[in-house]
């Protein structure tokens, strides 16, 4: 039953109605008791939350070269949210209490004032206000450059480190500007290049950076062609041990065997064109003499002996003599002999100086220089085995054409001239016409001798500051140092280059010579062109 039914019946009875107006009148009582007001309904929403609080983040920044991208600012090490180099931004926090703040990403060259982080006491009510003072200074950048010339590029470009620093890539002809923490004196390395490709000058360079204005490491880097394969071994002369010594390598440089292992200087050696022998010079008796051995550095025989200088062996394409210089005469002039030493003649017979001959593959024609015309230097010539027909191959100005090679086939003769300022290789045809210069380099570069198969050409060079001995493509790409030690490197003669063109290679006849001796500071071009034999 319903509470309005109850009352409905209570009031509508006559002892009802007595005991409802007595009811109603206890009730007025009361409510005029309490002041006349009635009773506040309960509240039906949820109670109050926390109070939040506030946490004003102020930069001011001054200086130079600001912080292009602004600065970052975290709470309590929590997630970061920008902010400007000069700007106020007011962050809302869930709690008070002391909150760590940290100024980040801010730039090398500039520097925050004060702690970082630091500590804000942050109340219900209030707004904290926490303001970072930033210095920038001008810049300490390096701007590191790269141009490269020449052919067969590298493709991937190079590396280059600062101070030892971890790499950064760089293109072959490109510009990286790096800015760094400190001023002063920084060394700046570029490397990653290929076996084709070098620096012309220092590296790594040394660059003193100041504030405000770049420096500048620029690297020049000359690629010349990919070089062609080189197979089989090398012989050489090499002071490395104290003593000139005939050695034999790989082409690479590695795995290097004394084969004269003497106590007398050993150099100029020439291989046989079938590789069985290796002739030599040797002062051994106590003047410069002709020697022959087995390409293990046995059976070492003497061919000449006499009072003058006996050098620059070579052979004839079928093995079966040798021509070379002598002093015997009181001038050098050109000699041949048996193989065994006997039958020694004078071939050219001439009161100027006669030098360095070279039988052609066809053994038609013995190259060598001389400087017979007096109104000349030394100039390149060529004559019958028998010395006559002598002919004038360069007929130029400089003052001196030397040194001549001829290729494997015939067609060419590789030769050194000074016709521009300093010692080149150059090669020609073999009639002396097309002369073309096939290096370019301030330092001296010397001693061509060809490879069996005609693609490379060995020769010595001072352009690392040491002499070395390098191969090159036969149109002077592809240049790489084959010796790389602190010994002195020099005359460099290729095994099978003397024999004849028919011979096919093979890895008996695939070995090359190179001759090491120490050079001096000597002006004249003949006398440095002998330098490399401690002259």
């Amino acid at each position: 039953m319903r509470v309005h039914e109850v009352t409905d019946r209570v009031v509508h009875s006559s002892v009802g109605r007595r005991a409802f107006a007595m009811l109603a009148s206890t009730f007025t009582l009361a409510a005029l008791a309490c002041g006349g007001e009635e009773a506040a309904d309960p509240p039906t929403g949820p109670g109050p939350g926390p109070t939040s609080v506030s946490l004003k983040v102020m930069t001011a920044t001054t200086g130079t070269n600001l912080d292009g991208d602004g600065y970052t600012v975290s709470i309590d090490g929590g997630a970061t949210q920008s902010i400007g180099v000069n700007e106020t931004k007011t962050l809302t926090l869930s709690v008070a209490g002391a909150h760590s703040v940290l100024l980040g990403g801010v730039a090398a060259n500039c520097s925050v004032g004060g702690s970082n982080p630091r500590t804000a006491n942050v109340s219900s009510g209030a707004t904290v206000e926490v303001a970072f003072s930033v210095t920038c200074a001008a810049m300490a950048v390096i701007q590191v450059s790269t141009a490269t010339t020449g052919t067969a590029l590298d493709p991937d470009g190079y590396t280059f480190s600062i101070d030892g620093g971890a790499a950064q890539s760089i293109g072959a002809s490109e510009t990286k500007s790096v800015t760094l923490g400190t001023t002063g004196n920084h060394t700046v390395q570029l490397a990653g290049l290929s076996v084709n490709c070098s620096v012309n000058g220092s590296n790594p360079k040394s660059v003193m950076v100041s504030s405000g204005t770049p420096a500048t490491a620029a690297f020049a880097v000359v690629c010349i062609g990919i070089p062609a394969p080189v197979t089989g071994k090398i012989a050489f002369e090499t002071d490395r041990t104290g003593n000139f010594e005939v050695f034999v390598m790989n082409p690479d440089g590695t795995n290097p065997v004394n084969l004269t292992n003497h106590s007398s200087l050993d150099f100029e050696p020439a291989w046989s064109p079938d590789g069985s022998k290796i002739a030599f010079v040797s002062r051994r008796t106590g003047s410069d003499e002709i020697y022959v051995m087995n390409p293990d550095g046995s059976g070492v025989t003497k061919l000449t002996s006499t009072l003058g200088t006996d050098r620059a062996p070579a052979w004839s394409p079928d093995g079966s003599k040798i021509v070379w210089e002598s002093k015997r005469d009181g001038n050098d002039e050109i000699y041949v002999m048996n193989a065994n030493g006997t039958g020694q003649t004078n071939l050219t017979k001439h009161f100027a100086d006669d030098s360095h001959p070279a039988w052609s593959p066809d053994g038609q024609k013995i190259a060598f220089h001389s400087n017979r015309d007096s109104n000349k230097g030394y100039e390149v010539y060529v004559m019958n085995p028998d010395g006559s027909g002598v002919v004038n191959l360069t007929n130029h100005a400089a003052d001196f054409d030397a040194r001549p090679a001829w290729s494997p086939d015939g067609s060419k003769i590789a030769f050194v001239s000074s016709r521009d300022g300093n010692l080149e290789i150059y090669v020609m045809n073999s009639n002396g016409t097309g002369q073309t210069r096939l290096t370019n380099h301030p330092e001296l570069e010397s001693y061509p001798e060809w490879s069996p198969d005609g693609s490379s050409i060995a020769f010595r060079s001072d352009r690392t500051g040491n002499v070395e001995i390098y191969t090159m493509n036969a149109d002077g790409s592809g240049l790489v140092n084959r010796t790389s030690n602190s010994a002195t490197d020099c005359h460099p003669s290729w095994k099978g280059s003397g024999g004849s063109s028919i011979m096919p290679p093979s890895p008996v006849m695939q070995d090359v010579v190179v001759i090491f001796g120490p050079a001096r500071s000597l002006s004249a071009q003949m006398v440095a062109e002998k330098a490399c034999l401690g002259e």
